[in-house]
């Protein structure tokens, strides 16, 4: 399918501005309160020196609306919006231990996860998380808080966003466009597959492994893959890395995309 930006007039042009107003909406619902991104506040309401100034910094935003078309027929399909910050003017990578980055998973990677799903005769499987970068971890007392100012056909005299013109955001955690959102996202994933028993190989953080617990089957802890165990290609591949059994799943992690057996 095709996509086309569209503006708010344009769509009331082609007759679907019922249809442009509940996109916006629902992604202001998305970031708002489905993964609570960030929190409305009246400039007014705002007294900190210090929070003063980091609001007249605040990052400038635009909301991208575009119209999903049949290239073959031209047949309007649905319309998409996504509100994201202009990531440009964000200085925080100015600061120490400011985290902008995200491994992915390296063709090594990719190459075990293949492995081992063959040992296994496992169906591997490619998964796309949506929304992804709406997820990542909140930020910390410690780290520095983003204020956004609202687009200006969000804040409108009788707009039905419920935004008014002294309107202000502050970021709870990452937003499109910032330039933290693959790092936090990445953190916040890396946490929760922890949390559920998995584990990073040493051949590539991108991969981690299920292990099965020892103490279910009375054996000794099993070994983390390393390539080294891959290295004879001709001889080694053709030999699981550990008896059948042992590894429950193995997962790749590529930005807000997984190969996962």
């Amino acid at each position: 399918t095709g996509r086309i930006d569209i503006t708010e007039a344009q769509a009331k042009e082609l007759g679907i501005h019922g249809d442009f107003v509940a996109s916006v909406t629902k992604e202001i619902e998305s970031i708002r309160k489905a993964y609570n991104c960030c929190g409305i506040l009246s400039r007014s309401q705002i007294t900190n020196p210090v929070a003063l100034e980091k609001m007249r910094k605040a990052l400038t935003s635009r909301v991208i609306v575009q119209i999903k078309i049949n290239p073959s027929t031209n047949e309007y399909i649905k319309i998409k919006s996504r509100w994201v910050v202009r990531g440009f003017m964000d200085r925080r990578d100015q600061l120490e231990n400011f985290r902008c980055d995200a491994e992915t998973v390296s063709d090594i990677g990719l190459r075990l996860i293949s492995q081992i799903a063959a040992n296994n005769n496992w169906p591997p499987r490619f998964y796309d998380f949506g929304c992804a970068f709406l997820q990542g971890d909140e930020y910390g007392s410690d780290q520095e808080k983003v204020f956004m100012d609202i687009p200006a056909m969000l804040r409108k005299p009788g707009n039905p966003y419920g935004f008014t013109e002294d309107s202000i955001a502050i970021c709870h955690k990452s937003l499109y466009g910032l330039k933290d959102a693959p790092a936090q996202w990445r953190k916040k994933l890396r946490k929760i597959l922890i949390q559920h028993g998995f584990t990073e190989t040493r051949t590539d953080s991108c991969v981690m492994v299920l292990l099965r617990d020892p103490k279910d089957r009375g054996i000794k802890p099993p070994k983390i893959p390393s390539y080294r165990d891959y290295q004879d290609v001709t001889e080694e591949l053709r030999v699981p890395i550990n008896e059948p059994g042992e590894i429950l799943a193995v997962i790749g992690l590529h930005v807000d995309d997984a190969y996962l057996a």
